[in-house]
C-alpha cells in the first residue's frame, strides 16, 4: 500500500524504492521506512529522469513547466487558463507549446482546461530549480 502510494505506479521509481529497500534490509515497510527512502528516489529521478527532460525542453516549454509547478497547488492539477494568465498570454498563444509538452509526455490533460505533470515529482523538480535561479 505505502508504494503503490509512493511511486504513483511508475515502473522505475517502483525500481528505485525496492532497491533501497533491499539494499537497507528492511523487513517491515511503514511511513518512517518509506519517507527515509523517498529522499533517495526523488534525488535519483531528480538526477537520472528530471534532469535530462530539462536538457531536452525549449526555454518556452520549461518554461510552461514551471509556471505550471508554481501554480499547482497541493492537487497537483492546474488549469490552462492559469498558466497563460502567469504567463502574460493567451492559452491560444500557449496551444502548441501545450501540445509539444503533451506528445513529449510530460504533462498530460485530465480534462479540457486542465493538465498534470505525468512523471512523479515533476512538480518538486520545477520547483527547486526555480528556487535554484532565485538564489543565484
Amino acid at each position: 500500500m505505502y508504494l503503490a502510494k509512493e511511486t504513483r505506479g511508475y515502473p522505475y521509481l517502483i525500481q528505485l524504492f525496492g532497491a533501497k529497500l533491499w539494499d537497507l534490509g528492511v523487513k517491515v515497510i511503514d511511513d518512517e521506512v518509506i519517507s527515509a527512502v523517498e529522499n533517495y528516489a526523488k534525488d535519483m529521478m531528480f538526477s537520472n529522469v528530471h534532469r535530462l527532460i530539462l536538457h531536452e525542453l525549449s526555454a518556452q516549454r520549461s518554461l510552461y513547466a514551471q509556471t505550471m509547478a508554481k501554480l499547482m497547488g497541493d492537487s497537483n492539477i492546474v488549469t490552462t487558463s492559469a498558466i497563460a494568465e502567469s504567463m502574460g498570454k493567451t492559452t491560444s498563444a500557449l496551444s502548441q507549446v501545450r501540445e509539444a509538452l503533451l506528445n513529449f509526455g510530460l504533462i498530460a490533460s485530465p480534462k479540457r482546461g486542465e493538465v498534470i505533470f505525468t512523471i512523479p515529482y515533476t512538480k518538486e523538480f520545477f520547483l527547486g530549480e526555480l528556487s535554484e535561479l532565485h538564489d543565484d
